[in-house]
């Protein structure tokens, strides 16, 4: 099994990836899945070679450095990031400032 397929995004039966934009030139993949612990649907469309990088090893945030935080923990770990802040408490960083 390779690296890949060892994330919870790509684990068989989790999530499934669908090419979006084939014709251009940005090849696109759409990562869809429940969120593992509210099984809410999530949904993520990165570059295909950024999901190849990150796939053979690469650090998320190095691969995909447009997501937002939440999207990359998707990716990573397949928690949604309302359940991620409930789980572990949300990053001061994170939050937003009062207004």
């Amino acid at each position: 099994m390779s690296f890949l397929h060892q994330k919870y995004a790509f684990r068989e039966g989790c999530c499934t990836t669908t090419l979006v934009d084939a014709e251009t030139t940005r090849n696109t993949l759409r990562v869809d899945g429940p969120c593992f612990y509210c099984k809410e649907p999530q949904s993520v469309t990165v570059p295909a070679e950024a999901l190849i990088r990150f796939g053979q090893g690469d650090f998320a945030q190095n691969c995909f450095p447009n997501l937002t935080p939440g999207q990359r923990e998707f990716l990573i770990s397949g928690i949604c990031d309302p359940c991620w802040d409930q789980m572990f408490g949300a990053d001061e960083e994170d939050e937003e400032p009062d207004a």
